[in-house]
């Protein structure tokens, strides 16, 4: 197997990450493929101003630390030092008229 493509545009200040891959199975014979994006976003794209919104089944968090504060997983905090992460688990259920996005305060 072989990916032929991931992009991501910078404009301005502003990020939009567009992913439009293509799988071409390079292979003498029919096989499946999964694939798992997996994204640790940060600043400066997220800072304190940052709100996540994800179209989402659930939001799952991943330890009990994380579940303390789950009601506002969809904020960003200002990094602190010393400060544990608190990852949470999204199934998300994208539409393409209403695709996640992160809006600023």
């Amino acid at each position: 197997m072989e990916l032929q493509a991931v992009k991501l545009l910078y404009l301005n200040r502003m990020v939009h990450i567009t992913i439009s891959d293509t799988i071409v199975n390079t292979g003498d014979k029919v096989e499946p493929v999964e694939i798992l994006y997996h994204m640790n976003m940060g600043y400066p794209l997220l800072d304190e101003d940052s709100i996540i919104q994800i179209p989402s089944a659930e939001v799952i968090p991943r330890d009990d630390h994380a579940a303390q504060d789950i009601e506002n997983w969809m904020h960003m905090q200002k990094t602190l030092p010393n400060i544990r992460n608190a990852a949470i688990i999204t199934n998300l259920q994208a539409k393409k008229e209403k695709p996640p996005f992160i809006s600023r305060n």
